[in-house]
């Protein structure tokens, strides 16, 4: 039931593991023709983010149909903390026979910060340089300036620097 690389991967809980651990058995969807919303859960039992015990329960949570006949099968992992109390502790997706995690609240906004921040970091850099460069122009015309007010100085004076001019 399980090979060398599905063992690796259950070493670690199904909760800790990262969020980019996908989980796919090609030959059990060719034996069972494809994942379809009556054998999600058998199929979703073989991965490594099926976990017994700890009062934990997998179900179907819902199929979103799609035109092409594949459907994205969501999967909860809810635990029974109480006799009223059930929290979801993960939610999966079944997609074309990949398992993926979905990722928490917490993960999706710290990574859209973290690319907001990324890309603002990278538009004040370019501002800077945009800044610079034109503060180096800037001070490249003002030192042009210098030379041809010093030249025409010089001219008007008979060629001779101004230390030089006889008083």
């Amino acid at each position: 039931k399980s090979s060398p690389s599905r063992c690796a991967a259950m070493a670690s809980s199904p909760l800790s593991q990262p969020r980019h651990v996908t989980w796919t058995d090609p030959m059990w969807i060719q034996m069972n023709r494809g994942v379809r919303p009556e054998n999600a859960l058998d199929y979703f039992s073989r991965s490594v983010f099926w976990t017994q015990g700890e009062g934990a329960e997998f179900h179907l949570d819902k199929v979103i149909p799609h035109p092409s006949g594949n459907h994205a099968i969501v999967i909860k992992r809810r635990v029974r903390r109480s006799e009223q109390l059930i929290q979801t502790e993960a939610i999966y997706y079944i997609l074309d026979g990949v398992i993926y995690q979905c990722p928490s609240i917490h993960e999706l906004v710290t990574s859209r910060l973290s690319k907001c921040a990324h890309h603002l970091e990278k538009g004040f850099d370019e501002l800077k340089e945009l800044c610079e460069a034109r503060h180096e122009q800037k001070l490249q015309e003002e030192l042009e300036e210098a030379a041809e007010k010093r030249k025409a100085n010089e001219a008007a004076d008979g060629g001779l620097p101004p230390a030089a001019t006889a008083t």
